[in-house]
């Protein structure tokens, strides 16, 4: 029983670590003088650096190994964490993001696929759905955490001790089963994704998560700035808002599961939901603004449910790691563009621009996915 639980276990330890700062580390960058563009630069790199590991370790999760990807993930999770409050200048914050970019992507990566391998089959919904749920539950804790000991103690220490953290999150890896390797080819990945249905979700889904470029970077920054909130109540703005995602992902894949809901219909729906509500979450007063938030996660837990439902009907099992790190490719180039795009925005007009214009480009995802699937 207790064996069972580690994996889900360690999918809430690694959000706690990896999210903890996750929305205030562009709020430290700015204490530290760092401008908009940089900062910008600094947390896209973040996911630049994906484009060295993704691939690459879904590819190994498929052929050899899921727990040996997650052990260099955290060593240099680790490094980043305790590195940031060592270092000065932008260079040496560029090496270590560059380094703490490559960790983060093989470790989300790695436990991702872990979680896909294992939901074949019955209730497959709900096994990605409770997925969701600690890494929500994770990201939540991480955020509250950390709102509530950095005025206490300082933004340095805590990331040292998120450092620790992963240092011995390792030993939680040798508890886990493995995944059994399969021999595949390259092209074979290829062949895959240049399918039509491939491309066309590889598109909508690009739209749709340059949104998330725009929270990397701004979203702290929104809070602090335009609503002028601290730092701990800018933490319980942001973890309270983000319990309607889990309790989406966990609700709707259940009803997936006893084909109460299509999934075109909840990609929809998430996606129009999940726009119209980033613009909304700039109006004030503070509760409306919250109030927007929460509702947009909730479309955020539907469209990231549907998405893995997606992935895990499109694939063979045996390349299925390979193929969802490509699909998931597609988002780092969005949060690429998206966080240098509207960070500048954000610095530039208000850091409501940000969210106002990445809110429409979700809304812009979903309007093409219609017109796309009604043809």
């Amino acid at each position: 029983m207790i064996k069972k639980l580690v994996p889900f276990l360690l999918i809430f330890l690694f959000s706690f670590g990896s999210k903890i700062s996750f929305f205030f580390i562009p709020v430290y960058l700015d204490l530290r003088g760092f401008t908009g563009l940089e900062i910008g630069l600094l947390v896209a790199l973040s996911s630049v650096a994906a484009f060295i590991s993704f691939f690459p370790s879904g590819l190994v999760n498929d052929r050899k190994s899921i727990k040996k990807p997650l052990i260099v993930s955290f060593i240099l999770l680790a490094l980043f964490y305790l590195g940031m409050t060592l270092v000065e200048g932008f260079l040496l914050f560029f090496l270590i993001f560059l380094l703490g970019g490559i960790g983060l992507k093989i470790g989300e990566n790695s436990l991702r696929n872990y979680f896909f391998k294992r939901s074949i089959g019955k209730s497959r919904g709900e096994k990605l759905g409770t997925y969701q749920l600690f890494v929500i539950f994770g990201i939540i804790a991480g955020v509250l955490g950390f709102s509530f000991f950095v005025p206490l103690t300082s933004f340095d220490l805590i990331l040292q001790g998120v450092g620790l953290l992963f240092l011995l999150l390792i030993l939680f890896v040798f508890s886990i089963q493995d995944t059994t390797g399969n021999k595949v080819k390259i092209l074979e990945y290829k062949k895959d994704f240049f399918r039509k249905d491939v491309l066309l979700f590889s598109l909508v889904l690009f739209l749709f998560t340059l949104h998330w470029g725009a929270e990397s970077t701004s979203y702290g920054l929104l809070l602090k700035n335009y609503f002028e909130l601290d730092l701990f109540t800018s933490g319980i703005y942001m973890a309270a808002a983000l319990v309607p995602l889990g309790i989406a992902a966990y609700f709707f894949g259940k009803r997936i599961d006893r084909q109460k809901s299509k999934l075109k219909n909840i990609i929809v729906a998430g996606m129009l939901i999940s726009g119209t509500m980033h613009i909304v979450m700039t109006f004030e007063p503070l509760w409306l603004s919250f109030l927007a938030r929460a509702v947009h996660e909730f479309g955020d837990g539907l469209f990231n449910l549907s998405m893995m439902l997606w992935i895990t009907d499109s694939f063979d099992l045996k390349r299925l790691a390979g193929n969802a790190s490509l699909i998931m490719t597609v988002t780092v180039v969005a949060e690429v563009v998206g966080a240098v795009l509207f960070s500048t925005i954000g610095s530039m007009f208000g850091y409501q621009f940000a969210f106002i214009g990445s809110g429409i480009t979700s809304i812009l995802a979903a309007v093409i996915f219609i017109l796309k699937k009604s043809n």
